[in-house]
């Protein structure tokens, strides 16, 4: 009895193109849907973490019956000044400011938190930057300033007359990255409440 003898093919030049052509289609499809997701993401995260120190801000100011600022510099294109936002607070009514450390942030004593910088200094995520708002260099010192005073309420100025939208209170995070919503608006209301709302421009 003869011993029958295995063969195995390989796969022929046309099935391995075939292949490669179809990874390379669904390549073109999922790499842009996924970067795009991911700047998105950015965009979010920037938000989430601006808004949440806002509140903080605003939570020092009241348990610790301080007036607390934040302090940004708007610009129309995206730099590290643009992304740069800091914390102040004064104890005697705003005559004199100090450094409010903040977790997570830098520029200042980093021992405090395991891992993490105390600072007064914070950034936003890469790519996003304070690029407008209403508010106003209310000392002079070349920076924004939104101060929480200690009954947790907000000093908003009183924009001109004939204002168009948004409400006065209000700044816009930006990103340049073509994503479904680029710009979202943060508007803090005279009682300290945050509101956001997200557009493409």
């Amino acid at each position: 009895m003869r011993a029958q003898r295995n063969s195995s093919r390989g796969y022929s030049l046309i099935e391995l193109l075939v292949v490669m052509a179809i990874i390379g289609i669904l390549s073109l499809i999922t790499v842009p849907q996924f970067i795009s997701f991911q700047r998105a993401g950015k965009m979010k995260s920037a938000l989430r973490n601006f808004t949440m120190d806002l509140r903080t801000a605003r939570q020092k100011a009241i348990t610790q019956n301080v007036w607390t600022r934040v302090e940004f510099q708007p610009a129309t294109a995206d730099s590290a000044a643009a992304r740069t936002y800091q914390f102040v607070q004064s104890s005697d009514r705003g005559a004199t400011w100090t450094a409010l450390a903040m977790r997570g942030g830098f520029g200042g004593n980093t021992s405090n938190v395991i891992g993490q910088g105390s600072g007064n200094i914070k950034e936003l995520e890469k790519a996003v930057f304070f690029s407008w708002t209403n508010f106003t260099d209310t000392d002079a010192n070349g920076r924004i300033d939104i101060t929480f005073l200690p009954n947790g309420t907000v000093t908003i100025p009183t924009p001109p007359a004939n204002t168009p939208p948004p409400p006065a209170g209000s700044l816009y995070l930006r990103t340049l990255w073509n994503v479904r919503n680029n710009q979202i608006t943060i508007t803090v209301s005279p009682s300290g409440q945050i509101h956001t709302d997200a557009t493409h421009v």
